[in-house]
């Protein structure tokens, strides 16, 4: 099985006899041209010189076969030896391998390739090629394939395995058993050449990957369950969020009306820590909610014209009264460069805003928060905008802040305690910013304030 891979002894025994012959002609033309010279010194040698002569002739090509024979002797035990190896390698490798002459038919046929097609080497070398073990109707497609990329018709059979000219390349096909079950392969053919070129057959690897598209398809499975699973938890969360947050309107309206009315002062107090609570709980629903959505897909973008100053604005009267609390100045700047009206969604650009603005406010005890807007890019009537938030506030630690960005993350438990929040807002504004085709960002130490930015 293996010698149809490397040459022959009886090539080099052939090759041996050659070679004597040539050496004992050559020790012959010895012979001759010495006596040629002892004639034209004189006649003919003297018998003495004469039977010297030709007895160093005679050891001189005696001399040669031996090392001829040693030579051989030498190569032949080489090649044995190359023979074993490759013998051993074809019999335990746990790759099917097969070679055929230029013709396609099959001359090796190792026992890996027996175990995975069914078919004895008796019965396939010699008769066979390797397109008899493949699925017809891919043969044809790759028959149609590599014709077109060649621009000539490729008959459906071994042409199409080896047209354009095999170069070791891996690709999956389907290989037929004798007993007709499928199996997959990942197949690999490769030219066989002499050292002048010319074409000596064809080598072929085929591995079966039929563990690894099981693992693959029990892989794809549970990821389409665990999305599955989250896509039904996001649509409850969605649900119940709306279902809270609808008599929570009807909480936070009744409790706005209790106050219009004549309130004696504790009961007043009361009623304002009522809707405070109602606020705050109507902020984690609404996150709850705009975190389901986007988990779930179906959050939805506007292309509407609006005008850029309208939602910074409105961001900055919105947290007004919190910051004219803390005795904190509010501004913004929108550079000049910057385009005033815009085609987008105004909302979900208010939203994440109103996200960093509130938290700017909510985590700066004195000082200023500042909203700046300036032109990164513009092309094709399509301009990139980059926002910034800065404060003199708190401040972040390093070692937060490349989390901070994930769900229900807050700096440390004690900020949840002294500022509340569920840690959603800052992953609702990163998941909205991309979205949007945008980045967000900050740069923070401790005391010294933050920046937050984002692109859009």
């Amino acid at each position: 099985m293996a010698s149809a891979l490397v040459t022959h002894p009886t090539r080099l025994r052939w090759q041996g006899v050659l070679v004597w012959l040539v050496a004992s002609a050559a020790a012959g033309l010895c012979v001759a041209l010495s006596l040629r010279a002892a004639r034209a010194d004189g006649g003919f040698p003297a018998p003495g010189q004469e039977t010297l002569l030709l007895g160093i002739a005679l050891f001189a090509a005696t001399q040669g076969v031996l090392w001829l024979a040693f030579l051989h002797r030498r190569a032949a035990g080489r090649l044995h030896a190359a023979e074993a190896v490759i013998a051993a390698l074809l019999r335990h490798t746990g790759t099917a391998v097969f070679s055929t002459g230029p013709d396609g038919v099959i001359r090796t046929f190792n026992a890996e390739a027996e175990r995975l097609l069914g078919w004895t080497a008796q019965e396939v070398a010699g008769v066979r090629r390797p397109d008899f073990f493949h699925d017809r109707a891919e043969l044809a497609a790759r028959a149609k394939r590599v014709g077109e990329k060649l621009q000539r018709e490729i008959e459906p059979g071994f042409d199409a395995l080896v047209a354009g000219g095999a170069d070791g390349e891996e690709e999956e096909c389907i290989l037929l058993r004798k007993d007709g079950t499928r199996v997959p392969v990942r197949l690999a053919l490769s030219a066989l050449r002499d050292r002048h070129g010319r074409l000596e057959g064809w080598l072929g690897l085929a591995t079966d990957i039929t563990a690894q598209r099981r693992s693959e398809q029990v892989l794809r499975e549970a990821s389409d369950a665990a999305q599955e699973s989250a896509r039904v938890k996001s649509r409850f969360l969605a649900n119940m969020s709306h279902e809270i947050r609808t008599p929570m309107n009807g909480v936070v309206g009744m409790t706005g009306l209790l106050l219009d009315t004549d309130l004696s002062p504790e009961q007043r107090g009361l009623a304002e820590t009522v809707r405070a609570s109602a606020d705050a709980l109507l902020t984690i629903i609404n996150d709850i909610l705009d975190f389901s959505k986007i988990e779930a897909g179906q959050l939805a973008f506007e292309e509407l014209p609006f005008d850029l100053r309208e939602p910074i604005e409105n961001c900055l009267a919105l947290v007004a009264g919190k910051a004219h609390e803390k005795n904190l100045e509010l501004a913004y700047l929108v550079e000049e460069n910057v385009p005033a009206q815009l085609v987008g969604d105004s909302g979900r650009l208010h939203q994440v805003l109103l996200n960093l603005v509130s938290n700017a406010v909510k985590f700066t005890e004195r000082g200023e928060v500042v909203v700046r807007v300036a032109r990164e890019r513009e092309r094709d009537r399509r301009v990139l905008l980059r926002f910034s938030v800065r404060d003199t506030g708190i401040g972040i630690p390093t070692n937060v802040q490349r989390r901070l960005f994930q769900p229900f993350v807050q700096a440390d438990g004690s900020t949840t305690r002294r500022f509340g929040g569920t840690g959603l807002g800052l992953a609702i504004c990163r998941q909205l910013v991309g979205l949007m085709h945008g980045q967000i960002g900050l740069d923070s130490a401790p005391d010294l304030g933050s920046l937050f930015w984002f692109t859009a």
